[in-house]
């Protein structure tokens, strides 16, 4: 099978429309699928959180960067440093493309304002943290997308969408089969085993839980790593409420990222201007570990989220890893977070 994905273009609008239009084809060209600013509804301003729903369910994230900063939201960071930090959160494959000679921009096209410049500076100087690639014209643009992505699908694939017509592979049906029956099978023998000890459940047996302390490491945004004190129950507790419902294996990383980022903020006593723009990403390596802890636990749940769209009238499918908590996990949630009565 090959996956189609979902590519989110983030860029400022009026100084590169052409640019932007060059993307999106070679997107479309490669049998994939843009997502941006074009796709919006029509309104005067368009939702964050509809920005946000977008982002987290593209597969790769391309930034570009010419010579306007753009518009700002009440703390003055634009909304395409907004969205770039977003992607970086939640852990999408980002292409980033800059201007090759931001000073041979003409004047309409660039920022105009010292504060403004500082600012797109900054911005820059933050993606070049990481790999990426310069242009100076939209076909120049259009050809290292095309190269860049190629090699991100390759290095790094992603779930995609799938057409739900297309028959599957023999070999992966019979896996899945073969999966599914082993889960109904150990299901049962669950419930046996609950069933003997009076319907306790006997996950969690000598395993670090409730007060233990566990330490998370977390990358800042000047790339240093960090670390947070905290406890298995402060972490549950914190993150417990997103999971009642299935959630996307991003949406938890980001989940995780902000309980720790808020976390730091207060055990630091960090100051509210830095606040503003600090974001704790959580190490993979630990963001794993929670997640195997709580399976263990019999807290949460891994499961596959199906979810199917109509894109240029055909209907595709898309699959994900995801997460939701157990009956237990709910359970425990409850009585961690029920008032208790006065003494």
């Amino acid at each position: 099978m090959n996956p189609r994905y979902q590519v989110f273009i983030s860029s400022t609008f009026r100084d590169l429309k052409a640019e932007r239009q060059a993307v999106l084809e070679a997107i479309l060209e490669m049998g994939h699928f843009p997502a941006g600013m074009e796709v919006f509804p029509a309104a005067n301003a368009t939702p964050w959180t509809l920005i946000e729903t977008i982002i987290k369910e593209s597969d790769y994230y391309i930034l570009i960067i010419g010579g306007m900063y753009g518009s700002t939201d009440e703390n003055g960071v634009s909304y395409t440093e907004k969205e770039y930090d977003l992607a970086l959160a939640s852990g999408l494959p980002i292409l980033g493309f800059l201007h090759k000679d931001p000073a041979a921009i003409p004047v309409g096209l660039s920022e105009i304002s010292p504060e403004s410049r500082a600012r797109l500076e900054a911005f820059r100087q933050k993606v070049q943290h990481h790999h990426c690639k310069y242009w100076a014209s939209a076909d120049e643009l259009k050809a290292q997308v095309v190269i860049a992505l190629t090699h991100a699908m390759r290095v790094t694939p992603r779930v995609g969408w799938v057409r739900s017509d297309r028959p599957e592979n023999p070999e992966t049906l019979k896996k899945l089969t073969s999966a599914m029956e082993e889960n109904v099978q150990l299901q049962s023998q669950i419930k046996e085993l609950r069933d003997v000890i009076g319907g306790r459940s006997i996950s969690g047996e000598g395993l670090a839980s409730g007060s233990d302390p566990v330490t998370l490491r977390f990358q800042k945004p000047d790339k240093a790593i960090g670390q947070l004190e905290t406890t298995w129950d402060s972490i549950f507790v914190a993150i417990g409420p997103e999971l009642m419902s299935e959630c996307s294996e991003g949406s938890f990383y980001h989940i995780l990222g902000k309980f720790v980022t808020s976390e730091f903020i207060v055990t630091t006593q960090m100051k509210a201007e830095e606040a503003k723009t600090f974001y704790a990403r959580i190490i993979t390596e630990d963001f794993n570990r929670i997640v195997y802890q709580f399976i263990a636990l019999d807290y949460i749940e891994p499961l596959t989220m199906v979810s199917q769209t109509t894109v240029f009238d055909r209907l595709e499918t898309r699959r994900e890893q995801g997460y939701k908590l157990t009956k237990h996990g709910v359970r425990s949630l409850a009585s961690k977070q029920a008032i208790r009565k006065s003494s």
